[in-house]
């Protein structure tokens, strides 16, 4: 047996296997020990690479090399505190052997150890005793050491010097693998500074040699990177993409829990900076978590820093600001200055408030001077951290402005905005409103304006790169900013025209451009799969509800990581705001427009009726929210119709008197306590509603959960809702007149008992009608005949599912299982009217921006112009009674929302369990 060459076997497979690297050297050690006649140590890898006597003599080498691979391949496997003994014994065997050049050469692994155990400065050390003993691609490997140490101590330029010099010896010299770790690690310091391209040349070209090299743990690091790299472009879908493919990757390589854990923290930050801040919140504390029980003090920081960021987004400010504290003691010891700023400045911002003209101040400005504020951002700006340097430029001017220094302030604010031409769309839209509070400031309101609207185009550019639908929903929280602060504008310097114009540019606005996913066969399939694993779920299965939890995810991060065809981001970029108040007016004709604006916990009413458009203040958000909920609860008590008649009365009373005070809040005071025939007098200078009027009404916030039929001044007005005007202009201009030719199509879902009675009674009066009842009525056979252009209406009778933790996994309960939103989004046409007879399908999670997530608005978004449908769940029996009457009157030509309330007021007045579905379906869209 050569042991030297079996050793440097090890050495050579610790990166790519670190677990046969391991085999390989523990019998080296093994077979050195023999040789030596040592006598026989521990021959199992956990003993035998902690401890042991080693050979002096011949084997000596072999058993430092040996030694050398185990503290390698520990590394690896994220086990520092034995990769630092079995490294140090190396030397001592090494440096027993008189083999100086190993001794060097180990000196150059042990010193990134020494640094991933939070000590740099020895790892320097380690070096400065390394490097005058080696010479060719040996000191070019140590050279390249010194770059990553200097790199995680955020000396930039000094660690790309490095690497510089490095780089072509180990590429004159063959060293393919070396090369790779090099151009891995330049790749991430160009990220930091924010040199993309180089970055992204450096990390394919990184990958395409590892992959030839068959490593499969850099492979797995540079798909990591990359993914990291996206994700600092604001390339969401390409970054998780390329998470997606590490994960894989490094499952595949065995590595250890620290790179799994790593590439959560990464994805937590690319999660969040899409907007899906409790996701990024709970995928940060996983990370945490893992590093905790296995992670070296570097990783731990970091994550630490992670969490405390996604834990200000999401409102945990003090469990945020402690992380943040927590963080920067570590780095502190760390000796990693530029963290120490990121951390101190992420602690700055978990205390920051409202402070002057709408611009964040620290709490106490005499504990956090605006100066040192920015000095944070100077040292942000310098490791690479723009978009953070920006929105502590930002805080640094509104604490400024808060101590009466209003010229520093500008300076700051001049000085961030400048950041509206960085590569990073994120940093650009933080400039962009900058630049907006900047000329706020000097007075020129409409520059204000018109740099908050550069800033949502932006927004609007990135949503057309994306394709799920929750990324296109979420991505408004880039711009809520920039929206606040137009529709702020509007309120107090314009007039209710302005508000109009300034509430419908950011509202909805991911429906208005849908883009579809592209027909992808290997969706279909994992949408198939999940239908097969709900198929399974039982009480006494748990493993079954693990399947569907993991089908899920697949299905969730699938779609996320589908970037958008060139055309549909062609489509998709169109100008932020472009309402027409004329072409609104146009389509209402004599119908009346409401619509809500919420701004600083107020709710004001717009109205265009009559050809003007009307403003007033009404109710406030946080008696709104309270009233919402407990008219929805007292429909959930009705629906039940369990109970004694006591209850239920009491349940009824309840109701109106929720439906009457929110009412009030709505409409002003006058409206409270009219009767349903009545003409309604409204606040300011609107009109009345008259006692006939059909009602176009626009919610905002809490208001998308009202059942609107429940209020008084609805159950005998045609009334429709939608998720802006912009969106009810385009379905209004798609329904058309259902009634007049086209199909039908019905649709029995399983274990519903009314649902045959209800199909077999509408089939009664459309007998030309189609009907998918028991097997028939799958999935695949339900999406066709809704996607077939004879269609005109489609009615389905079946079980209704509203996600409130993944709306997109909202479902109807077809044959074989759920049709989500997902099967949805991928259909090309949708007919003008569909019927969704199943509990909280019109319900809706609404994201900053008003955009709403749910089942009926991924129909209107793919194009439908009227979907009817409960916001709450409702009872089987007494909405099966209602729905005849509803296609009686579609059929007889009535628009969607006339034909509902003609059914709803000719139904009679029926026991509590009839009087929750007639108040609970709503109109949708046109």
């Amino acid at each position: 047996m050569d042991l030297l060459s079996d050793a440097r076997a090890a050495v050579d497979a610790a990166q790519s296997d670190p677990r046969e690297a391991l085999r390989l050297a523990t019998a080296v050690l093994d077979h050195a020990a023999d040789t030596a006649g040592a006598g026989t140590g521990p021959t199992s890898t956990a003993g035998r690479d902690t401890a042991g006597p080693a050979p002096i003599g011949p084997p000596a080498v072999a058993a430092a090399t040996a030694h050398w691979a185990i503290g390698l391949a520990r590394r690896e496997l994220g086990d520092l505190g034995t990769a630092e003994t079995s490294l140090r014994q190396a030397v001592d065997l090494a440096s027993a052997a008189g083999a100086t050049a190993l001794v060097a050469s180990v000196r150059s692994s042990l010193a990134l150890v020494r640094t991933y155990q939070g000590a740099p400065e020895d790892g320097l050390a380690e070096l400065d005793l390394a490097e005058p003993h080696l010479d060719g691609p040996e000191l070019a490997r140590a050279r390249m050491q010194r770059g990553l140490i200097l790199q995680r101590l955020g000396r930039l330029d000094e660690a790309l010097e490095r690497y510089a010099a490095a780089l072509p010896v180990l590429e004159q010299a063959g060293d393919r693998l070396a090369e790779v770790r090099l151009r891995v690690n330049r790749g991430v310091a160009l990220v930091y500074r924010n040199e993309l391209p180089a970055a992204d040349l450096d990390l394919v070209r990184a990958r395409e040699l590892a992959i030839g090299l068959g490593q499969g743990l850099q492979v797995a690091a540079c798909s990591h990177n990359l993914g990291f790299l996206y994700g600092r472009h604001g390339d969401v879908p390409r970054s998780l993409g390329w998470f997606d493919r590490a994960q894989q990757e490094y499952t595949d390589a065995g590595a250890g829990g620290g790179a799994t854990a790593v590439l959560l923290a990464d994805r937590a930050e690319v999660l969040s900076g899409a907007g899906l801040v409790d996701e990024a919140l709970a995928v940060s504390r996983e990370a945490l978590a893992r590093l905790s029980d296995g992670g070296n003090d570097v990783e731990i920081a970091e994550a630490q820093l992670t969490l405390a960021r996604n834990a200000r987004s999401a409102g945990a400010r003090a469990e945020g600001a402690e992380l943040a504290r927590r963080a920067a003691t570590s780095f502190a010891l760390l000796g990693r200055d530029s963290w120490v700023a990121h951390a101190r400045w992420i602690e700055a911002d978990c205390t920051a408030v409202d402070g002057a003209d709408g611009l964040p101040a620290t709490v106490d400005a005499t504990v956090v001077a605006a100066a040192g504020i920015a000095d944070l951002a100077g040292a942000l700006d310098r490791a690479g951290w723009a978009a953070d340097a920006v929105s502590a430029l930002l805080l640094a001017a509104g604490t400024a402005r808060s101590a009466g220094d209003i010229t520093v302030a500008d300076g700051y604010l001049e000085r961030a905005a400048a950041a509206r031409t960085d590569a990073a769309a994120a940093t650009r839209i933080t400039g962009w409103y900058a630049e907006a509070r900047r000329r706020l400031h000097l007075g020129d309101r409409s520059g204000a304006a018109r740099a908050a609207r550069d800033g949502l185009r932006t927004v609007t550019a990135v949503r057309s790169t994306l394709v799920a639908g929750d990324l296109r929903a979420h991505v408004s929280l880039l711009g809520q900013q920039l929206a606040d602060l137009l529709v702020a504008l509007a309120l107090r310097h314009g007039g209710p025209e302005e508000v109009f114009r300034a509430a419908e540019t950011w509202r909805a606005a991911s429906l208005l451009a849908p883009v579809r996913p592209p027909a992808d066969p290997e969706l279909a399939r994992r949408l198939a799969a999940l239908r097969a694993a709900v198929a399974e779920l039982r009480p006494d299965a748990p493993a079954a509800a693990v399947a569907v939890q993991r089908q899920e995810r697949e299905i969730r991060d699938l779609v996320r990581s589908t970037p958008a065809t060139p055309a549909a981001r062609t489509a998709g970029t169109g100008d932020a705001g472009s309402v027409d108040p004329a072409a609104v007016r146009d389509a209402l004709g004599e119908r009346i427009l409401l619509e809500w604006v919420q701004h600083d916990g107020r709710l004001h009413l717009l109205q265009i009726a009559a050809g003007r458009t009307h403003l007033a203040a009404v109710g406030h958000v946080a008696e709104i929210r309270e009233l919402v909920a407990d008219l929805r609860f007292q429909l959930h008590r009705l629906a039940r119709g369990v109970g004694s008649e006591r209850s239920l009365a009491a349940a009824e009373a309840g109701l109106d008197r929720s439906a009457r005070l929110l009412s009030g809040l709505l409409l002003g005071p006058a409206a409270a306590d009219l009767p349903a025939s009545s003409a309604v007098p409204l606040p300011g200078y609107c009109v009345p509603l008259p006692p006939g009027g059909e009602l176009v009404l626009i919610p905002t916030g809490d208001l998308h959960g009202v059942p609107w039929a429940a209020l008084p001044w609805l159950r005998e007005r045609s009334h429709v809702v939608a998720p802006s005007a912009r969106t009810w202009v385009a379905a209004a201009s798609r329904h058309g007149r259902p009634g007049r030719g086209g199909r039908t199509v019905l649709v029995a879902g399983p274990d519903l008992p009314g649902a045959p009675d209800e199909i077999g009674d509408i089939s009664g009066l459309l007998p030309d009608a189609v009907v998918l009842a028991g097997a028939d009525a799958g999935v695949g056979a339900v999406l066709e005949a809704i996607g077939d252009r004879r269609t005109t209406v489609v009615h389905v009778a079946a079980h209704g599912t509203f996600r409130t933790d993944n709306p997109l996994f909202s479902a109807l309960q077809l044959a074989d299982g759920p049709l989500t939103v997902y099967d949805l989004q991928a259909l090309e046409r949708v007919p003008p009217v569909l019927v969704l007879a199943a509990c909280d399908t019109a319900g809706v999670a609404v994201r900053p921006g008003d955009e709403p997530e749910g089942l009926a608005t991924a129909l209107l978004s793919a194009g439908a112009g009227t979907v009817i449908a409960p916001s709450v769940p409702v009872p089987d029996d007494a909405t099966a009674l209602l729905m005849p009457a509803l296609h009686r009157h579609l059929a007889a030509g009535a628009d969607p929302a006339r034909a509902l309330r003609l059914a709803r007021t000719q139904s009679g007045d029926g026991g509590p369990r009839e009087l929750a579905a007639r108040s609970s379906f709503v109109a949708l869209g046109g």
